[in-house]
């Protein structure tokens, strides 16, 4: 069996999955638009997990992931009017990175998708799609390289907004004891509100560029990889900052996270397994305390009493990050469920 076959069978197979799954509900399928024979690239993976995480946020409902040899797919089981819920994915098209991206519905008991009302235009022109596909106006490399650099573009913006995003939402809360609020400096004497804003907009490239890495080089030797990105992230901070201190630990603890999802969303990863990658890329982490001479406070309890302090909580992937994320998923998942 040649690509062609086994990619004409998967579309087969993925209408008889979505055939079968709209006897239980509206179905809504996110697919890329992947030119060119291997449709599994790291690139579509990203695009496909983004779309759904939009999708699911505004209906609700239930997620089912696909792979096959038309590409990394999702299917959502969900209620309410196909017409309505389409219109609301062309919206989602239209925004940044929709142009590469296929959303359709399908209504209860339905065989075919909702219509869209319009055809769509090129990635590289204003020109209907389908006649610059037939036309064969643009090289398939030319349209891949474009839909590599968008998705990435997207996506990598997105995570720098989370990440400014969470610092601030952590940074705003108030009361906490002896913290910096948008109220009170806590118990610092040489941080405040608007310095800590700064050291956040210093270090959140940096972060992002965690990201990136993980996504590029994946698992393997990335602890590596990322020191040196969170040693340029404390050097902005300290410079954001007059020479104090506000994130040095976030730094750690943020960096080898997103580093971590980003080698995880190379493919089809689920949230747990992130966990068991910051495992694999720290493992050995706690040893150094007891290598390195001119120790710090955290080093020397280490020796003393053995305390592996944020160290150790990496080498087990994090575990109270774990448990924080799976409650607020859980409180997410029955207010999706009330709607």
């Amino acid at each position: 069996m040649n690509c062609a076959d086994e990619i004409l069978n998967a579309r087969e197979e993925r209408a008889a999955i979505v055939s079968s799954m709209t006897q239980d509900g509206c179905v809504v399928t996110i697919k890329a638009n992947v030119v060119g024979a291997d449709k599994n690239i790291e690139e579509s993976y990203l695009l496909v997990r983004y779309f759904t995480a939009r999708v699911f946020e505004k209906l609700g409902g239930r997620v089912f992931p696909f792979e096959c040899a038309d590409g990394f797919w999702t299917a959502i089981l969900t209620d309410g009017d196909a017409r309505s819920i389409k219109e609301m994915c062309v919206a989602l098209e239209s925004e940044d990175g929709g142009r590469f991206v296929d959303i359709d519905v399908f209504a209860r008991g339905a065989t075919r998708s909702e219509t869209r009302g319009f055809k769509r235009k090129c990635y590289l022109c204003e020109r209907d799609a389908y006649l610059c596909a037939v036309e064969r106006r643009h090289s398939k490399d030319e349209l891949l390289k474009t839909f590599k650099e968008g998705v990435r573009s997207l996506i990598f913006e997105k995570v720098t907004e989370a990440v400014i995003f969470g610092i601030t939402k952590e940074l705003d809360l108030n009361n906490k004891f002896g913290c910096v609020t948008p109220t009170s400096d806590g118990s610092h004497k040489d941080l405040n509100y608007e310095i800590m804003l700064s050291a956040r907009d210093a270090i959140a490239p940096y972060m992002t560029k965690t990201f990136e890495t993980g996504f590029e080089f994946g698992e393997d030797g990335l602890l590596k990889k990322l020191r040196p990105i969170g040693l340029e992230a404390e050097a902005a901070m300290y410079k954001a900052t007059g020479g104090v201190n506000a994130y040095k630990g976030l730094i750690f603890v943020l960096g080898i996270l997103l580093g971590a999802l980003g080698a995880n969303l190379k493919k089809n990863g689920d949230k747990k397994s992130v966990y068991s990658v910051v495992c694999g890329i720290c493992g050995g982490v706690t040893k150094e305390l007891a290598a390195k001479e001119g120790k710090t406070f955290g080093e020397k309890a280490y020796e003393k009493h053995g305390v592996t302090g944020v160290r150790g909580h990496a080498e087990n992937g994090f575990p109270a990050v774990e448990k924080v994320t799976e409650i607020i998923d859980d409180e997410y998942s029955e207010k999706s469920l009330m709607r």
